[in-house]
């Protein structure tokens, strides 16, 4: 199950992403480690189609932090849907997991929602209500171990709710905003 996104390199797997974990389950865990990346380099990255030649069955997204100041975001929107057409190539199932915003964006998070089809989108923030400044690290921006942890329990607790089976609720479902109401 890739995760694309951004990772700190010097951070440690959260709470219930441990890989040991998915490994035991028969699952394979990918994270690329990378300071400062874009939904644009990924739409290019040649890791993502050795990644993504493996056939995954699920793809988490979790792309958006470094452009919540773009005066344009909808310049990305191209790039974002060269990126759910390469996972939906794949037949993989797909969310976009938006991360727990610190500040107010420009409005790439609505661009994402509006071209992540055939994705499921996951408004992080409509569900964590957001995250507290006690769990976000020292640069004010990343969660920290507790934040981490909040925020997959709250993506993995709604999606189970949903329907008790994440992969075929994806996969049966229309797409959707995995969000309260």
């Amino acid at each position: 199950m890739p995760i694309i996104g951004r990772a700190r390199p010097d951070e440690k797997p959260r709470r219930g992403a441990d890989p040991a974990h998915f490994r035991a389950t028969g699952s394979g865990y990918v994270v690329e480690a990378e300071t400062a990346t874009y939904t644009t380099s990924w739409a290019q990255d040649e890791e993502l189609e050795k990644w993504l030649a493996k056939r995954p069955a699920l793809v988490l997204v979790t792309l958006g932090a470094n452009e919540v100041e773009m005066p344009v975001p909808a310049e990305h929107a191209g790039a974002i849907e060269h990126l759910v057409h390469k996972i939906a190539e794949t037949g993989a199932s797909c969310v976009w997991i938006t991360p727990p915003m610190w500040k107010r964006d420009t409005g790439i998070l609505q661009v994402i929602h509006d071209h992540s089809a055939p994705c499921l989108f996951f408004d992080s923030d409509a569900v964590l209500g957001g995250l507290t400044p006690d769990e976000r690290q020292r640069d004010h921006i990343h969660p920290n171990e507790r934040g981490g942890a909040r925020w997959s329990e709250a993506f993995l607790g709604r999606w189970l709710s949903e329907s008790g089976s994440p992969l075929q609720s994806i996969q049966n479902s229309e797409r959707e905003r995995l969000v309260p109401g």
